[in-house]
């Protein structure tokens, strides 16, 4: 029977050593240790915006700083534009700026050697929309075997199809129960984390109570197959820009966590 616990994953004294992939934020690693192997992790925003902005400050921030291996499948965005929003976060250079070409030779200098550092970054990203459980699940073998990767993240969870030959399920729960299911097997059987991201419900906007429950995500149940179920937060659902390279600042509610407390954290990315 093979160790438990490998002797290269043992954590050094006072936990001075992350056994997981980073994530980025601090508070939260020190809570769940890292983005773990075989884990499933759905994160719930309050917009796409926001959605976008966390997934890639965490993908890229595993990637470059200790070069694991990324694989983010971008069901709702262009390859291209998400290279435009990772240079404009990496700059600080405004995105719509970037995009519509005006900025000064300082800044396309900055550009370039920013676009020349993060060719380096174990990042890969597949953005081919609409793509069905057995599709996904094949991607992801995909890159596992080719570019060896231990994080997987998946952005606009809700447009996942799980039909076969176009048949869908009449309930919606049972459409998620396959989806999150599938997903947690997918991270068992290749063992890496697997980080999704899930809109949040329009119920919260309308309530007086802001601070979100488990069944604000429009994805939210069931969640027995989760490991850890996060909600991104701000006070007042303040909507960023759909064209804004704005830091994401707010709150994270952990409503699930497999091994631990369940609590809030103030986040600054």
């Amino acid at each position: 029977m093979p160790p438990v616990l490998d002797p290269g994953e043992a954590p050094h004294a006072q936990g001075s050593k992350l056994r997981g992939i980073p994530s980025g934020v601090q508070d939260l690693d020190t809570l769940i240790g890292g983005w773990q192997g075989a884990d499933l992790v759905v994160i719930t925003t309050p917009s796409s915006a926001s959605q976008m902005n966390l997934a890639l400050s965490m993908a890229l921030h595993a990637a470059t700083s200790k070069q694991h291996g990324v694989g983010l499948l971008s069901l709702d965005m262009h390859k291209h534009h998400i290279v435009q929003q990772l240079l404009a976060m990496r700059t600080g250079i405004d995105l719509h700026r970037l995009r519509t070409g005006w900025i000064t030779d300082e800044e396309r200098s900055l550009l370039t050697a920013t676009a020349r550092t993060l060719s380096k970054a174990h990042l890969w990203i597949d953005d081919r929309a609409d793509l069905s459980l057995a599709q996904l699940r094949q991607r992801a073998r995909q890159l596992v075997d080719i570019h060896h990767i231990t994080l997987l993240m998946v952005d606009h969870m809700h447009v996942i199809q799980p039909a076969v030959h176009g048949k869908r399920h009449e309930n919606r729960l049972q459409e998620l129960g396959e989806i999150h299911r599938s997903l947690k097997a997918l991270a068992v059987e290749l063992n890496i984390s697997v980080v999704v991201f899930a809109p949040i419900a329009c119920a919260l906007a309308s309530r007086y109570a802001k601070t979100p429950q488990h069944s604000d995500s429009r994805e939210g149940a069931p969640k027995k197959a989760i490991d850890h179920a996060l909600f991104l937060y701000r006070d007042e659902l303040t909507e960023l820009e759909p064209e804004s390279n704005n830091v994401v600042v707010g709150r994270i509610m952990v409503t699930k966590h497999q091994h631990g407390l369940v609590t809030e954290l103030d986040i600054s990315i």
